[in-house]
């Protein structure tokens, strides 16, 4: 009893008390700079300059956490008895496959074929263990700290409105109304905050699903205790003054845009005040739905198929556990009917002539068509990096770098030739076809394949950590969401993942003869056994067992939000905000 009151008491203190008041305000900070901030003054413009910020930010916060950690000293378990460290480790999920990642790098910035540049991170990129490691701070005090529901509120609520400016940023470039003058084209695809429009629909993606889980959370409240001939009108009314939106943006104008969704938030307060409704959930409903369509009509600009792919997986996931929690099954089987109608619908719109060829030629639509592309364009680029990637990964001659000679060769697949090597290791695997497609002194930096990335940098003792975190980052959401009961049904999710996995990597190597699929091929095999094992589990796990609760629609959409994140890194480049958000996203499962 005194134990307790005592570690009340210290973990009350004012101190403590600042300390957790900064840290909240330092990872809040980090969410909305790292996407938002740009500097057209500097020569790098993007992503060092973010990552210049969080790295400071991530220094000050761990000299706060220090402070908080010997203010408030250990705190007692459940039992009364103190929890010592290693038995917090072991009980909290993710962390130990987080040490093991940053143990990781540290191993092989010290073994890097250029170690100064593993560790601060590449002039262009400065993705280093340097930065990762600030990730990680990210993660850990918000793991560590976070235990307050506002807190959360708060967190969710930044992160969606720091995209309505970057999204409408996008907007702008779209209909020729941006101040600044690019040297690219950012009208045909639109960049927005990111300089690059992958880049920007990467996050988004990530956003998504957050909106979505506000926007119907209110729906929910709303419509409650509604008869079904209410919900039905609502749901219609709703639906076609979301479609007007959705012309108003995508085809008219950008102001045109900006006033549909100014006197669509009105509207739905005045409707509230005339029914006599709170006028606060409704006013939250027209405000959230304004900033979806701007996210989605800003993903569509960048005409990006990696993160397109990424967001429909991502949906698919939300909608078969929403269905699922909400006990639809009329939406878990057309989820399921209409995920396989697209599946099939993009095997035949990429086969070669075939009675979809002229959807090819259509807007958007026909960038879909060009998704397995390997002869040219930027899927040519891809496979042919894939294609020295490989190279890099096989047994070969010491690398010959200026002034020193690489001992460990020998054992580069199994630790990889350190974070940010790729531009110094890749050129003596340089293939000769690569200098048609993009300019003769460029030498890439990145595979655009997350697991191609992991392999080269940090071998395949990396490789596996990292793959293994994704593993139980799935395994845990999955749980908690009451979709896996015992042991049996991670058994089965194991077995249909990693045999994903296996089948994902070995069908496209025997049909080409060739690897460079690989890191295509693996983790998409995988998220497929993933989603088999969602689709099987909200069948077999009775609908008795479901919880309809916020905790649970929160859940679905940082599960969601990462299995689109794992798609798309596995066709780009994680950059500042994906990682950022993504390592927030883990905590937040957690807590």
């Amino acid at each position: 009893m005194n134990q307790h009151i005592v570690a009340k008491a210290r973990a009350t203190s004012k101190l403590a008390v600042l300390c957790e008041r900064l840290m909240e305000a330092g990872w809040l900070l980090a969410l909305i700079v790292v996407p938002l901030f740009f500097n057209v003054y500097s020569d790098r413009v993007f992503e060092p300059d973010k990552l210049a910020i969080l790295r400071s930010l991530a220094l000050v916060l761990l000299a706060v956490w220090a402070v908080w950690l010997v203010e408030t000293s250990r705190q007692p378990s459940e039992d009364g008895g103190e929890q010592t460290l290693l038995e917090r480790i072991r009980s909290t999920p993710l962390v130990l496959p987080t040490i093991l990642l940053a143990l990781v790098y540290l191993l092989t910035t010290a073994t890097s074929v250029v170690p100064r540049l593993s560790l601060w991170g590449s002039y262009q990129r400065l993705q280093g263990a340097y930065t990762t490691l600030s990730y990680l701070v990210i993660f850990g005090l918000i793991l560590g700290t976070l235990r307050r529901r506002e807190q959360l509120e708060r967190l969710i609520l930044m992160a969606i409105f720091v995209s309505l400016p970057i999204a409408l940023y996008g907007l702008m470039q779209h209909f020729g109304v941006d101040p600044l003058p690019w040297g690219g084209d950012v009208i045909r695809r639109v960049a927005s905050n990111m300089g690059n429009s992958i880049f920007v629909a990467a996050y988004m993606i990530m956003i998504v699903p957050l909106t979505l889980r506000n926007l119907l959370e209110n729906l929910g409240a709303v419509l409650e205790d509604e008869a079904k001939e209410v919900k039905g009108a609502f749901i219609g009314g709703y639906l076609m003054a979301l479609a007007i939106q959705f012309v108003a943006w995508g085809s008219i104008g950008f102001t045109a845009g900006i006033l549909v969704g100014v006197m669509f938030t009105l509207l739905t307060g005045l409707f509230a005040i005339s029914m006599h409704k709170p006028v606060a959930r409704f006013f939250w409903i027209g405000l959230y739905s304004v900033i979806l369509v701007a996210q989605l009509l800003c993903i569509l600009y960048t005409r990006s198929r990696g993160p397109w792919l990424g967001l429909a997986a991502g949906i698919f996931f939300f909608i078969l556990v929403l269905a699922f929690t909400r006990r639809i099954r009329w939406l878990q089987w057309g989820s399921i009917a209409l995920a396989i109608v697209a599946a099939l619908f993009l095997g035949l719109l990429n086969l070669p002539d075939t009675f979809l060829e002229p959807i090819k030629e259509v807007p958007y639509v026909g960038r879909l068509g060009r998704i397995f592309e390997m002869d040219r364009g930027t899927g040519r680029v891809r496979t042919l990096i894939w294609e020295g990637a490989v190279e890099m990964l096989k047994p070969h001659e010491p690398l010959g770098l200026p002034g020193q000679e690489d001992t460990l060769n020998p054992i580069r697949t199994l630790i990889g030739y350190g974070p940010e090597s790729m531009i110094v290791a890749y050129n003596p695997f340089y293939p000769p076809d690569l200098a048609h497609y993009e300019r003769r002194n460029a030498s890439p930096d990145r595979s655009h394949n997350e697991t191609f990335d992991a392999l080269v940098t940090t071998g395949l003792m990396g490789f596996l950590v990292y793959f293994a975190l994704f593993i139980s980052l799935f395994y845990h959401s999955l749980k908690w969401l009451g979709l896996i009961e015992h042991d049996g049904h991670r058994n089965i999710l194991l077995g249909l993942s990693l045999g994903g996995a296996v089948l994902g990597a070995i069908i496209p190597w025997a049909l080409e003869g060739n690897p460079r699929l690989v890191g295509v091929g693996l983790p998409l095999g995988s998220i497929v056994g993933v989603g088999l094992y969602l689709i099987l589990s909200s069948f077999m796990v009775p609908h008795d067992k479901a919880q309809e609760d916020t905790r649970q629609l929160l859940l679905m959409a940082l599960l969601s939000a990462i299995v689109a994140h794992f798609v798309e890194i596995h066709f780009g480049i994680a950059i500042a905000a994906t990682r950022t958000y993504f390592w927030t996203y883990a905590a937040l499962l957690v807590v």
